[in-house]
């Protein structure tokens, strides 16, 4: 009788094993899928320093990496007008909260340019998730800008 316990309850673990398993595992083919969606989202922006304050409504955060510290901090938001934007701040240290509405002030890259182009270390670090509709918010970014949250 306790053999036969013990052979239900194994098979029991065995099965809710497997099925957690099916449920988070994720295809390379899907996760090289989602990648190159986002960087094809990412090779379209274009990056200038901000020239005029700036509000916007926080739709998505990245907190600059304790690990990777050439990472600056990356806000996107939407304007008044209803453009989606990206904003770089390399000082920030706070606390956001999905949106809010945040004031910008113009800043300007730190670092110098390679045939007119900003150099790594400047950009966002590259996240991707496995779920297509938090990637999508990247293809809605046209305009990246390095500003210095107010």
């Amino acid at each position: 009788m306790k053999t036969q316990i013990l052979v239900i309850l194994i098979i029991g673990v065995l099965t809710s094993c497997q099925s957690f398993i099916s449920k988070h595992h994720v295809s390379e083919k899907r996760r090289k899928k989602e990648t190159e969606f986002v960087k094809t989202c990412r090779d379209q922006w274009t990056y200038s320093d901000l020239k005029e304050k700036i509000e916007i409504k926080l739709l998505g955060f990245q907190l600059k990496s304790d690990h990777q510290l050439w990472h600056p901090n990356f806000f996107i938001g939407a304007t008044i007008s209803g453009d989606t934007i990206g904003l770089i701040d390399y000082d920030f240290q706070g606390a956001v909260t999905i949106g809010d509405t945040i004031e910008f002030l113009p800043g300007e890259s730190r670092n110098d340019t390679i045939d007119g182009k900003y150099t790594l270390g400047h950009y966002p670090l590259f996240v991707v998730s496995l779920k297509r509709k938090h990637n999508s918010i990247l293809c809605s970014v046209k305009n990246v800008y390095y500003a210095e949250k107010k």
